[in-house]
Order: structure tokens, then C-alpha cells, then sequence
């Protein structure tokens, strides 16, 4: 059993050293890719079977990943946030199971009002500070950009829309480290 062991610091910095990759990623392009998701979900998988029994390992990873999904996927199905968001969460719900993924998800929201407002600040101009406050409001996802679009276009784009996934982060890292998950 891992709790509270060398084995629990180390699936804990794999736990951040992913999220921070998520991080980074959703920063740089708004979108976070499957290719750090999937790892994070078979990590939480894995860490949750190793830290419990086997039965009792897949059913607390299973039922993390669901909440996870099923708490993010309206907000996704609204156009507010994007799948990778809620993939993420799904991932980290594996890593923290129901409750964890509960308070993850509630520190993630709070953390993204805070983004939202840091944002709001930053831009100070009359049109953006309007722009942001609507993301403040809503935290709604600009639709896909077509390929035909400039690349200068899509990058101010990008600017304008809040990377969610940045303060789900924040809340998944709070949540993982600050109520004793590792």
C-alpha cells in the first residue's frame, strides 16, 4: 500500500509532472492533448490499484473518472469548456476518486473565477475588459477556428479565450496535495 510512503511522493510528482504538462499545453494552444490525458487517466488507474485492493482499487479509479465526467461534460455540451477539460477531470477523478474529484472541481471553478478576473485586470483596455468579462460570466470557448484562418488570427484568438484547463489544474493539484491524497 502506498499511502503515505516513498511510493505516494512518487505517483505524487507524476500526478503534478502531467497536470503542469496539461497546464502548459492548454496555456500555449487551448487544448489539452490526449496524449498527456491518457497517461494521467492509466496513472490514476494504476496508483489507485496499488495503493488498495484490486476490486477496491478499480471501483474508487472508475468512480472518480465518472464524477469527473459527468460533473464537466454539461459544461462541455454548452460549448463553455473544451473536451479536453473534461477528459481531464475524468483523469484526475481516476488519481482522487468521487470525493476528490468533488473538491478538485470546486477549486478548479473558484481558481478559474480568480483567472478570469486576473485577466479581466490585465487586458484594461474598454473592448477587452468587456470581452473578459463575458468569459468571467460564462467562460465560454470561442468555436473551432478554420484552417483557412490566418495563424496570427487564431493566435489573438487564443488570447481571448480563458484556458480553462489551467485553473482545473490548480484545483486537481490543491485537491491532490492538500487533502492527503499522496
Amino acid at each position: 500500500m502506498f499511502q503515505h510512503t516513498l511510493g505516494a511522493l512518487v505517483a505524487g510528482a507524476i500526478y503534478t509532472v502531467l497536470l503542469a504538462i496539461a497546464a502548459i499545453a492548454d496555456f500555449r494552444v487551448r487544448r489539452i492533448p490526449n496524449r498527456v490525458v491518457a497517461p494521467l487517466a492509466a496513472g490514476g488507474l494504476a496508483y489507485a490499484m496499488m495503493s488498495r485492493s484490486l476490486g477496491e482499487g478499480l471501483a474508487f479509479a472508475a468512480a472518480g473518472a465518472a464524477v469527473g465526467l459527468i460533473v464537466w461534460l454539461p459544461f462541455h455540451l454548452l460549448r463553455w469548456i473544451g473536451a479536453g477539460d473534461v477528459k481531464l477531470m475524468a483523469a484526475v477523478g481516476a488519481w482522487l476518486g468521487v470525493g476528490g474529484v468533488l473538491r478538485a472541481s470546486l477549486a478548479g471553478a473558484i481558481a478559474a473565477g480568480a483567472l478570469a478576473l486576473a485577466m479581466l485586470v490585465w487586458r484594461r483596455s474598454s473592448k477587452d475588459a468587456a470581452a473578459t468579462m463575458v468569459l468571467l460570466v460564462n467562460t465560454i470557448r470561442k468555436k473551432p477556428v478554420s484552417l483557412l484562418v490566418p495563424r496570427q488570427s487564431i493566435v489573438a484568438a487564443n488570447e481571448r479565450v480563458m484556458p480553462y484547463g489551467v485553473a482545473l489544474v490548480i484545483g486537481a493539484l490543491a485537491a491532490g496535495w492538500f487533502n492527503s491524497s499522496f
